[in-house]
């Protein structure tokens, strides 16, 4: 919260000195460039590439989990009590696996997603440093409770990550 109240009142003073002096100030849309970028995009494919057959036997087994269970439904009544034991603790253990696997794919997914993340952040950052020294910007942010498209320069940030995912390309 005193961070918040910091920030915006840092924001305040630059808008009110900015107005007075000259100062230039521009906005990034830092959800969108990950949505919008080359690199961003390729972020998600990554992780989509490496994880898919994890989740893909994930689905596989949750389908044999929804099979077991309907069969113990039909089979309920003409089975012994031991054998509903059973298949009840079967289908449970199965359950629980499911679970252990989905909970071991979300954090590896957070893990590697961090691990790729780097890149990317240090990829949007000199792309915005590059845009706000070209444009004789005195101040970027990231974050705002609101924002004017005069000084939101995100569109140019994916152009010169766009050159930039160009220009590693070749």
């Amino acid at each position: 919260m005193l961070r918040r109240t910091f920030i915006a009142g840092a924001l305040t003073l630059a808008a009110v000195l900015g107005h007075a002096q000259g100062i230039k100030i521009g906005f990034v849309d830092a959800p969108r460039l990950e949505r919008d970028s080359v690199q961003g995009r390729r972020l998600v494919e990554t992780l989509k590439r490496e994880f898919d057959p994890r989740q893909q036997e994930i689905v596989a087994l949750q389908a044999q989990i929804a099979d077991e269970r309907a069969r113990f439904d039909a089979e309920r009544s003409t089975l012994e009590r031991a054998q509903l034991i059973a298949r009840g603790n079967a289908i449970a253990a199965m359950m629980k696996k499911s679970d252990r696997m989905v909970m071991a794919v979300r954090e590896d997914i957070q893990r590697r997603r961090n691990e790729i993340a780097v890149d990317f952040l240090k990829d949007a950052r000199a792309a915005i440093e590059s845009v706000a020294k070209a444009g004789d910007f005195d101040l970027v942010v990231q974050e705002a409770k609101f924002n004017s498209t005069r000084i939101d320069i995100t569109d140019q940030v994916l152009a010169e990550m766009a050159r930039r995912a160009g220009a590693a390309g070749q």
